[in-house]
């Protein structure tokens, strides 16, 4: 058995303009407690389209935080 595992993931995106881009973002959590604090930067150019899917199979003794931010530009789209 392993100790606690901590980890911060940062991801940075950029649609270009008028780009599309169906995204899915899938964690699962395999053994032993762990800490994720993840932070998302999306950056969408004007008329771009961004579909944000995020799944999470988490363990009932782990802690998961993640944080979205998303910059858009004119007539961008972001769905949720």
């Amino acid at each position: 058995e392993t100790g606690a595992v901590t980890t911060h993931p940062r991801i940075f995106m950029k649609l270009g303009k008028s780009s599309e881009l169906k995204a899915i973002l899938k964690t699962v959590g395999a053994r032993g407690n762990y800490f994720i604090n993840a932070g998302y930067d999306l950056f969408l150019e004007e008329n771009a389209g961004l579909t944000w899917t995020q799944v999470q199979f988490d363990r009932p003794d782990a802690w998961n935080f993640s944080k979205v931010r998303a910059s858009l530009s004119r007539n961008a789209r972001f769905f949720a």
